[in-house]
Parts: C-alpha cells; sequence; structure tokens
C-alpha cells in the first residue's frame, strides 16, 4: 500500500523530482509526516512546489473550506524532512503568486530561512552561554520600567499587549537632546548596565560581518559603521504576542538594520511581504541565544510579529524563564534624523518616515506622515522625504524625493515606466502612498 502511494507521487510530479531511490526515501519521509494520507501528502508538495496536481481518480471540485479545516495550519518547509543537505530543494529566490501556499510554512535552520526571505540572516549561538543565561536573569529579576504602548487606532485609545522597555549607551540620547518619540509620544530611556554595553559589542561584531554579506542599498549604513547603542527590549508571557507590522524608520532612516535577539523560550516569529495582501507568511522560531538581522531593505519589504498562541498550545519552556521570552532588538539611530526632524506642516505634531507600498504606481517613495494619528488627532499632514536635504524633507514642492524601489519589484517599475508622475506630489491624496 504505501510502495503504491510512493509509485503515484513519482508519477505526479516526475518532471519536478526526477526518480531515484533518495526520492523514494524523500517521498517516504513526507508521507510518514502526513500520517500516511496520499491526499495532504500531494497537497503538501503542490503548495511547497507551487504547482498543482491532481491525483488519479479524485474529483477536482473540493470544497475549499473543507480542505481548509483537514489539513494543519502551519506546513514545515519540505526541507525539514530531508537529513542530506546535499538532497534538499535549493529555494526559489523570487516569490511569484503561484507559490502562495494558504498555509503558513516553517522554515527550519539557517539555509532554509536565508533563501526563503530576503534581507535577512539567521545566527545561533551568538553569545557566550553563560553571558546569554546572565542577561536573561537580569531581564527576568527586572520588575521596573516595562510599560505596555498607548496608541489610537481609528479613533480608540489602544494599549500593546505585551511590554517593553527601551536602553541606550548614546550620551546624546541619555543626555536628552535627541528628539524622539513614538507614537507621538516620548518616553523613559535608560542606560546600558555592564552587561548591556558587553552585549552591544559582540552583537556589534555579528552585523557588521553579515552587512558586508550583502550588495550595499543605496542609503543604508556601511559596515563597519553599525552601531547597536539602542535596544528595545520586548518582554512576552507565554499569551502575548505583538501584531504585523515594520519596524518605525523615524530615528533609524532608510533602510535601517536592525538586529533582534531572542532570550528565553522559542516563540512564533512570523515574516511576510508586504505585497500583495496575500504574500506568503513564514514561521521561524528563533531558539535561546539566537539572532535575526534584518538587513536593508527588510524593513520596507516586509511586515513581521509574535504570534498570539494560546494557553492550551504546547510551549517549549526554557529552564530559566518558563514560558517567557525576551527579544531585544538592537538599532543604530542616526544623529540627523535625531536633532531636527521634520514636523507636521498642518499641526506642527511628529512626523513618521514611511516608504509607500501598496499601490505599484507609487511604491518606492520615501514621506514623512503626521504621527498625530496616534494620540486622537484626525491628521492627514504629509512632507515628501529627501535624504540628501539637511531638512530631509523636498524643500521644493516640484521635487519627488527619494525614492528606491527593490530589484525584484517588476510590477512597480512596469507600471511607473507607462507613467509619469506629477510634478507636484504633495497635492496628491495621502492616501495613494499608504
Amino acid at each position: 500500500m504505501t510502495e503504491d502511494k510512493i509509485s503515484t507521487l513519482i508519477d505526479l510530479y516526475e518532471e519536478l523530482i526526477p526518480r531515484s531511490t533518495e526520492v523514494r526515501s524523500f517521498l517516504l519521509e513526507i508521507l510518514a509526516a502526513c500520517d500516511g494520507s496520499l491526499e495532504d501528502a500531494s497537497n503538501m508538495l503542490n503548495d511547497t512546489l507551487g504547482v498543482i496536481r491532481h491525483l488519479p481518480n479524485k474529483k477536482h471540485s473540493i470544497d475549499q473550506d473543507q480542505v481548509g479545516r483537514r489539513f494543519h495550519k502551519v506546513q514545515r518547509s519540505l526541507n525539514y524532512f530531508i537529513a542530506d543537505e546535499d538532497k534538499k530543494i535549493k529555494p526559489v529566490g523570487v516569490d511569484t503568486r503561484v507559490k502562495v501556499s494558504k498555509n503558513a510554512i516553517e522554515l527550519h535552520g539557517q539555509e532554509d530561512i536565508e533563501g526563503n526571505i530576503k534581507y535577512l540572516t539567521f545566527h545561533e549561538k551568538v553569545l557566550p552561554e553563560d553571558l546569554a543565561n546572565e542577561l536573561l536573569r537580569q531581564l527576568l529579576n527586572d520588575k521596573e520600567g516595562f510599560t505596555q504602548n498607548e496608541f489610537h487606532l481609528f479613533g480608540n485609545k489602544c494599549i500593546s499587549n505585551h511590554t517593553s522597555k527601551k536602553f541606550s549607551s548614546d550620551p546624546f540620547i541619555l543626555d536628552g537632546n535627541a528628539s524622539l518619540q513614538y507614537n507621538n509620544r516620548t518616553g523613559p530611556i535608560n542606560e546600558y548596565n555592564d552587561t548591556l554595553k558587553i552585549v552591544q559589542l559582540l552583537i556589534e561584531d555579528v552585523v557588521n560581518e553579515a552587512i558586508q554579506q550583502f550588495e550595499p542599498l543605496p542609503f543604508q549604513i556601511r559596515a563597519p559603521n553599525w552601531k547597536g547603542e539602542v535596544v528595545l527590549v520586548n518582554r512576552y508571557e507565554k499569551t502575548e504576542y505583538l501584531l504585523w507590522h515594520s519596524d518605525r524608520l523615524t530615528s533609524l532612516g532608510p533602510q535601517a538594520i536592525v538586529a533582534s535577539l531572542s532570550l528565553g523560550c522559542a516563540r512564533e516569529f512570523r515574516v511576510r511581504r508586504n505585497y500583495p495582501s496575500d504574500s506568503q507568511v513564514y514561521i521561524i522560531r528563533p531558539p535561546h541565544n539566537s539572532l535575526i538581522i534584518m538587513h536593508a531593505g527588510f524593513q520596507e519589504e516586509y511586515k513581521h510579529c509574535i504570534y498570539h498562541q494560546t494557553n492550551n498550545q504546547a510551549t517549549n519552556l526554557h529552564p530559566i524563564s518558563k514560558d517567557v521570552r525576551f527579544n531585544l532588538t538592537y538599532r543604530n539611530y542616526l544623529r540627523k534624523y535625531m536633532e531636527d526632524p521634520p514636523r507636521c506642516p498642518r499641526c506642527d505634531a511628529a512626523m513618521d518616515l514611511r516608504r509607500s507600498f501598496k499601490d505599484p504606481s507609487y511604491r518606492g517613495q520615501y514621506l514623512w506622515q503626521c504621527a498625530g494619528h496616534y494620540t486622537g488627532k484626525d491628521c492627514k499632514g504629509m512632507r515628501l522625504a529627501d535624504f540628501s536635504s539637511s531638512s530631509l524633507t523636498v524643500d521644493d514642492k516640484l521635487g519627488h524625493g527619494s525614492r528606491w524601489l527593490a530589484s525584484d519589484d517588476i510590477e512597480a517599475k512596469k507600471q511607473q515606466e507607462q507613467q509619469e508622475l506629477p510634478e507636484d506630489l504633495t497635492l496628491m491624496d495621502p492616501e495613494k502612498f499608504t
């Protein structure tokens, strides 16, 4: 019976997975992972290989809601089941609509993660074990200063589900000289202790080495100049989470590089492209003492979240922190973005730096948007960004400002080649850019 199922799969995918003894072993592992279900194995292969293959003698008009209920909501990468590195399926460099799976795909290991998610590198055991554990214990014992963020969404006051605390080693920031606002509010910044200073230096070494693996983007920091002088420490209890977002560029500048250190319990870190809206969702479970570096271009092109899990879901408890996870996101704040950032021309509130992505006609345009809505103000003030200007904005209304498109964004490039932008973009509806 099992041999018949393997033969069926070989016939179904022969042009994609050549016949061999190794392939038979590989398909056997897939069947085992699907509890022997030929239909589930075929759907897993369809989703991952980006094809549609129907099993023989099967009706094709299967109700999609029934299909969704039948399969697990999380799908493992096929490479998870292949032990031999030489037999692993090589990742496809560019996402296409046909390859999108309705299930989130869980990635395992550095090659699998970096091969599927652009602008990201994954590093394990980045700190000496004793140092990582000592920092984890310090954070667990820190009972002061971890607070929830407050903001307004669609006119309603909201409070973040998790708590966070910000630290810095930069005297300019600690002395109160920097104009730092988050959700149009300022908050306390704590000084690095000796442990955080040591960790900063080690993280900087890893990041500056990793930066050199990539062709530099036009606005990014070059190695060895990246500094981890600011860290936002997020604390997550078992059921706490963080919704889909991209990190704010306001004090970081465009094409920011953010290093995310995980300590304690492993949680689902989910990633997807900003566009299209149904882009593939990937899952990474960064273990204790691992580092995810979100390189230049990641914040512009991707969103990420800490997935919401319930009390009933199994958690791999950490021996020190149990079901608590800390995420330390190291950032390089830029002086010129902190000294005198743009203010809203309508209401004089602080402004957020963003890059347009929804409409391919205007995708790539950097702009400053009024941050007043985070405190309940209904203001749509906007200024075009120009990173070559001392004001960081387009000083005359006829300039188009700073722009950047990803090298694989064929859709936006084609559309923008076929149309001419208006001379004064500031007269356009701000919704076009968001």
